[in-house]
């Protein structure tokens, strides 16, 4: 009887606990810096590559709680990072942060530069481009001007929005594969330049400031940053769209309240009812291994698969969620 009661137990453990074990081991694999902005500027990621506030101000984040993203003003606040090698990816990398742009003047959209020296195009930049406002990352190739072989860009098909958090990804393979994600969506876009090697200066990186030349004053970002990130490798699309599903636990609970499973446990035939637009489902095993992907649709047969624990990816074009199924023939 106790054995009994034991294994009740830890069936029910696993299945509270393995969506986060396999979603966390992924995501976090490679991860170099995470500035979560959660009272202090420190780098949460374990490599304790802690930033230096320069008059930014800790504010609401995109959930309504204090002191938990940065506020730049636009005039002369911004964050130093430390001049840390790991802090200056080489390609591939991968950078994601949420933003709430607060100015649609191009000179207050520099979000930020990993490799900051005045009178030098080095390192890795993200702005918009001048007449558009459209998102635009950037590699250089440390050259000592800022004509177009200097650089490599990738600026998205995309405009900003004003006042209203965003989640941007860029995923950085090679100077000819670059990415821009907009709330985990390819973006699309076009490059310009013609830079084929990236070089960073010996100096520090900076957040919400950039500055070109010594004669002419920086330019600093105006808006709100939370949950900076950058790792050492490219992120998959699933990846990606992982990073989207930071809601609220009542964002959650409402946005699961739309999506109906049943029955559950199943013989491997499924039913989903739901006003979401989904486009499609990716399967993982207990362990967190991906085993099908299946466009979205409101049947779903898995009699393929073995007796066990499942989880549900199901990824639209705004919105992404991961339920728990059990398949007992």
């Amino acid at each position: 009887m106790i054995k009994i009661i034991m294994k009740k137990f830890l069936f029910v453990l696993l299945i509270c606990i393995t969506p986060d074990i396999f979603s966390q081991q992924s995501i976090n694999s490679d991860l170099v810096v995470h500035y979560r902005f959660d009272n202090n500027f420190e780098d949460s990621s374990g490599n304790s590559f802690h930033a230096t506030n320069q008059g930014s101000i800790l504010s609401e984040d995109r959930h309504g709680n204090s002191n938990s993203a940065v506020y730049f003003n636009g005039i002369d606040s911004y964050i130093d990072l430390p001049n840390e090698d790991d802090l200056k990816p080489n390609m591939p990398f991968t950078i994601s942060f949420w933003i709430k742009y607060a100015s649609d003047d191009y000179q207050n959209q520099e979000v930020f530069e990993l490799s900051y020296e005045e009178n030098r195009n080095s390192g890795v930049y993200f702005n918009s481009e001048i007449g558009t406002n459209n998102l635009a990352i950037n590699i250089a190739n440390g050259a000592y001007n800022y004509v177009s072989f200097a650089r490599k860009s990738f600026v998205s098909s995309n405009s900003i929005e004003l006042n209203t958090w965003k989640n941007i990804s860029v995923v950085v393979n090679n100077p000819s594969d670059m990415k821009i994600y907009s709330d985990c969506n390819e973006t699309g876009g076009n490059y310009s330049g013609t830079a084929n090697n990236l070089v960073y200066s010996n100096t520090i990186g900076v957040l919400g400031k950039r500055q070109r030349d010594l004669n002419s004053n920086p330019n600093f970002f105006n808006g709100y940053i939370d949950d900076f990130k950058i790792w050492d490798r490219a992120l998959n699309p699933e990846e990606i769209s992982s990073l989207c599903k930071n809601l609220s636990n009542n964002q959650f609970d409402n946005f699961g309240e739309k999506l109906t499973i049943y029955p559950n446990p199943s013989d491997g035939k499924l039913f989903l009812k739901t006003k979401i637009d989904f486009t499609k489902i990716i399967i993982f095993n207990q362990i967190g291994s991906k085993i099908l992907t299946l466009n979205y649709q409101n049947e779903v047969n898995l009699n393929s698969l073995d007796n066990g624990i499942y989880f549900l990816n199901f990824i639209g074009n705004h919105n992404s969620i991961t339920r728990k199924i059990i398949i007992s023939k």
